[in-house]
């Protein structure tokens, strides 16, 4: 659902994106936010990807 997101949906859903990561906990969600992260590298999403990889683990 992300990955068609335009650059300012990303940057507005942001905000949350620690919470959905606690919430899930899913390789998935990772994965996307990688891809996120990738495709729109200026708004430097690399902190939530590596909190969202942590989650996963517990």
């Amino acid at each position: 659902m992300l990955e068609g997101s335009t650059k300012e949906e990303v940057m507005y859903v942001s905000e949350v994106f620690e919470e959905i990561s606690y919430q899930l906990k899913s390789e998935e969600y990772i994965i996307c936010l990688k891809e996120l992260d990738a495709k729109f590298p200026d708004l430097k999403l690399e902190p939530i990807v590596e909190i969202a990889e942590r989650w996963s683990k517990y």
